[in-house]
């Protein structure tokens, strides 16, 4: 693994709390892509993030610099992630699924934090090129987390011709982001 998946080394001049901090910044984009995984609505992926940094500020004297900082945040995430939907289980359809967490786990884990953060800075100037309306309809689906009825009723389409704008959308998208990373996908 690169090194910068690692923490920094314990004989580093730095006072620990700085490189911590560092190392938590520095993931933040990894971290809510791992969480969103898990849920499927960005705001409750906000706030188990916000948990799990909360546990990872609290318990950071327990990590030791010079392993992966990664796999202990994930590993932290997944069960802030098991106890929210748990929480939220009873009033909700949603359900933590521990297969599908290790395989995210694992598929993020072996890309790097950069990687990640070019993607987001191009997704985000690839929204930014689509038309007022399809970025409005974006952000109703996936970031407010619209069911496909309430975009529906929202944008006053049917169902299945927003279910085919979306998917051509996404299709545009993932062409614009793999062309601004010049062919990497």
């Amino acid at each position: 693994m690169s090194s910068f998946l690692h923490a920094l080394p314990s004989d580093d001049p730095k006072d620990p709390s700085e490189a911590f901090v560092g190392l938590l910044t520095q993931h933040q984009s990894v971290l809510l892509a791992f969480i969103l995984g898990l849920v499927p609505n960005r705001e409750d992926a906000e706030e188990i993030r916000q948990r799990t940094n909360l546990v990872l500020w609290r318990k950071r004297e327990d990590f030791e610099f010079g392993t992966s900082f990664r796999s202990w945040a994930f590993s932290v995430a997944r069960w802030e992630a098991r106890g929210f939907i748990r929480e939220k289980g009873r009033k909700s359809w949603l359900v933590y699924d521990d297969e599908v967490a290790n395989l995210l786990a694992d598929r993020l884990a072996s890309l790097p934090v950069p990687a990640i953060g070019d993607r987001a800075a191009a997704l985000r100037h690839c929204l930014a090129e689509l038309n007022k309306d399809h970025r409005r309809l974006i952000v109703a689906r996936y970031q407010e987390g619209l069911t496909f009825a309430e975009c529906a009723e929202r944008f006053s389409r049917s169902e299945g011709g927003l279910r085919v704008t979306l998917h051509r959308l996404k299709i545009t998208l993932r062409r614009c982001v793999v062309k601004r990373l010049g062919g990497k996908s």
